[in-house]
């Protein structure tokens, strides 16, 4: 299924030190230019303690880069990152799919890497299949990358959700529909 994105849609970050309520990041708005996306985003909640690598999120436009795989191999399937209408709906397809839906922005092979924010250390993964992708924050610590596992997709309720695969869901945030899927595979 094709992701749709839209101004003002909460991404709720779920994370076990996410105990607050109230915490999660809300995408605040969506425009775009020739060579790269735009994004702004506010950090709700208190940022937890020892997480600053959060602070890239706070009240700021960020551009989303589509850049070069570190790896790919034959057979795997090409995403299309498109946007249509008035407002823009940004939207991720594979392709061949939403052909009337106007302008393609890029296209780039599964494994490739959008950084979310510059010089922000997130970066969207992009998987082989219609599902989305798996989100990985990236901590540098005394020189170490440091990664975690996380999904994005489209829960029940039609809002794009992150969710870290190591650890149960907290109960208070919302369940993604395609949360057993997605923690059955890997990229």
């Amino acid at each position: 299924m094709a992701v749709t994105i839209k101004p003002g849609l909460d991404w709720h970050y779920v994370h076990p030190i996410f105990s607050l309520p109230g915490s999660h990041i809300k995408m605040t708005q969506f425009n775009g230019g020739e060579g790269l996306f735009n994004l702004r985003a506010s950090f709700e909640g208190r940022v937890p303690k020892g997480e600053g690598v959060h602070a890239t999120w706070t009240d700021f436009g960020a551009p989303i880069i589509v850049t070069p795989g570190l790896s790919s191999s034959p057979g795997k399937k090409t995403w299309t990152l498109s946007k249509y209408g008035n407002p823009v709906i940004w939207f991720i397809t594979l392709p061949g799919e939403d052909e009337t839906k106007g302008f393609h922005y890029d296209r780039v092979e599964a494994g490739s890497l959008i950084s979310l924010g510059y010089p922000s250390p997130f970066f969207l993964d992009l998987c082989a299949n219609g599902t989305g992708g798996v989100f990985r924050p990236v901590d540098y610590m005394n020189g170490i990358a440091c990664r975690s596992n996380y999904c994005i997709g489209v829960s029940e309720k039609g809002q794009v959700e992150i969710m870290n695969l190591s650890v149960p869901t907290n109960p208070k945030s919302p369940i993604p529909a395609w949360q057993a899927h997605m923690a059955s595979w890997r990229c």
